[in-house]
């Protein structure tokens, strides 16, 4: 009996021994990554952080199309406004559509600049200034280029005035982002250090 006990003990320091042998054997797994891994790496961080900005950038860029002119979504708006209240004459009504269609694009370009700061940074946040900068830069590039394309188009109109208002928009979701960054404490805007 004291036998295969000491054969037990001898085979479990055996196996115990082999399992430390073949720990130190293998490679380390903090070993650098390949050029071509990096490559994909590289692709896949780009889409990820890029790919939503580019897909909104588009949205927003179809949304100045004819299909989206005042008279377009006047047919839809207007009668939903209509029922909704009965008794608004046909300029407040016509109020109403105008100011649906500014607050639409004051909340497009808030969400554009989000999907902007979020691809410069890396996070859903305010990392930086210089983030800010960029993403506002890229915002007005944009909204810019939206303004010029509805100056071509014959059922809507491009104006300095509605180029301000997309840029209140980012403004505002900066202002968002950085009021949800002060309360948090966290920062830059997304996990804080307690957690």
């Amino acid at each position: 009996m004291n036998r295969r006990r000491g054969c037990a003990i001898s085979k479990g320091s055996a196996i115990a021994a082999d399992g430390r042998a073949s720990r130190a054997r293998k490679p380390s797994r903090e070993h650098r990554a390949s050029p071509s891994s990096w490559k994909g790496s590289a692709l896949r961080d780009f889409a990820i952080r890029w790919l939503p900005a580019l897909l909104w950038t588009s949205l927003v860029l179809g949304f100045s199309s004819q299909t989206f002119a005042a008279t377009q979504t006047s047919r839809l708006l207007l009668p939903l406004l209509r029922w909704m209240f009965p008794a608004a004459d046909p300029e407040l009504l016509d109020a109403l559509h105008l100011g649906i269609r500014k607050l639409a694009h004051v909340v497009e370009y808030a969400i554009l600049a989000v999907l902007f700061i979020r691809a410069w940074s890396g996070r859903l946040g305010i990392a930086g200034a210089r983030d800010v900068r960029r993403a506002l830069l890229l915002v007005a590039v944009v909204a810019a280029v939206d303004e010029y394309r509805q100056s071509l188009l014959t059922a809507r109109t491009g104006s300095l005035r509605d180029w301000g208002i997309d840029l209140g928009g980012a403004l505002l979701a900066v202002l968002v982002l950085w009021i949800w960054k002060r309360a948090t404490g966290t920062p830059h805007g997304g996990r804080s250090a307690r957690n």
